[in-house]
């Protein structure tokens, strides 16, 4: 009979676990590698180099993180998109701007007297 590679759960967790913490250190490492990289070639102060390490350093876990998560679930999530605003059929511009003239709105009183001081020229 052909034997069957079949595991038990409780070693594929193990396997997931060591797989994540495999990538932890990995990316943690390559992180600060970058980090310090940078540092020397960017940086001249001690406190801006040891914050550009800490830098790549948080950006390899939480790049791990990520994938450690994936792992975990078993797959990718997808985020809902935000549907855009739909604007509303009955949104007229007076009523954004109240006190601007419309194209079918007869001079008020104030606009009466801006017409006749401009022909008194």
């Amino acid at each position: 009979m052909a034997e069957t590679n079949v595991r038990p759960k409780e070693l594929m967790v193990d396997e997931k676990w060591d797989r994540c913490l495999d990538l932890v250190l990995h990316r943690s490492v390559y992180g600060s590698l970058a980090g310090i990289a940078g540092a020397l070639l960017l940086f001249r102060g001690p406190s801006t180099r040891l914050a550009s390490i800490a830098f790549g350093a948080g950006l390899g876990l939480g790049s791990a993180y990520t994938d450690c998560s994936h792992i975990f679930d078993g797959h990718i999530r997808k985020w809902p998109m935000p549907s855009p605003p739909s604007p509303s059929p009955n949104i007229q511009s007076s009523q954004s701007f109240p006190d601007a003239p419309t194209m079918d709105s007869s001079p008020t009183k104030g606009d009466e007297d801006v017409v006749s001081s401009g022909d008194e020229r």
